[in-house]
């Protein structure tokens, strides 16, 4: 089974919670060429444009790949792995905001999209483009994308994958 999950936004100025948190030791594998991959699949996409929902997007400009936004990107794919959630808040109540607060991204905008289960990259940005809100994310006016994948064995899901968009201050 795959699933997908998304979160729309943030907004500059939202009051983050203090990002202290920890990550376990991933005694994972992450594919940096699955996550090259799937920034490939989301240009080429915004570049001849996508319908989300109702929403008809024309060509768009590619993103940028944000280091800082990709390695909290693949924290965060490990941790829902090797911790065995699946959710944008962690089980410590660390969100988005607070993951890009952490690699010192400094964001005016931030978006996320979570999957799990697929196991290619072309697999999940279909998937994320079926999904409407996701699709947003995907087409949306962010300048920067960190992408994160994790494959974790025993874990429910298998892989993981972690999109955060954002849109630097």
């Amino acid at each position: 089974m795959a699933l997908l999950a998304g979160l729309l936004v943030a907004a500059a100025g939202a009051s983050p919670r203090a990002a202290g948190a920890t990550y376990a030791p991933a005694k994972v594998t992450s594919s940096a060429k699955f996550e090259k991959r799937v920034l490939v699949l989301v240009n080429k996409v915004r570049a001849e444009g996508a319908t989300c929902g109702n929403t008809k997007f024309g060509p768009r400009k590619p993103f940028k790949r944000s280091p800082k936004l990709a390695k909290a990107s693949r924290r965060f794919a490990k941790q829902m792995g090797t911790q065995k959630f699946f959710n944008h808040t962690d089980p410590q109540g660390v969100t988005m905001v607070d993951r890009a607060n952490a690699v010192q991204y400094k964001w005016r905008g931030l978006g996320e999209n979570i999957a799990a289960g697929q196991k290619t990259p072309k697999a999940v940005v279909r998937g994320w483009l079926a999904s409407p809100g996701h699709c947003l994310n995907l087409m949306g006016g962010y300048r920067h994308l960190g992408v994160g994948h994790a494959k974790v064995d025993g874990s429910p899901y298998g892989i993981y994958w972690v999109q955060m968009f954002g849109t630097p201050a």
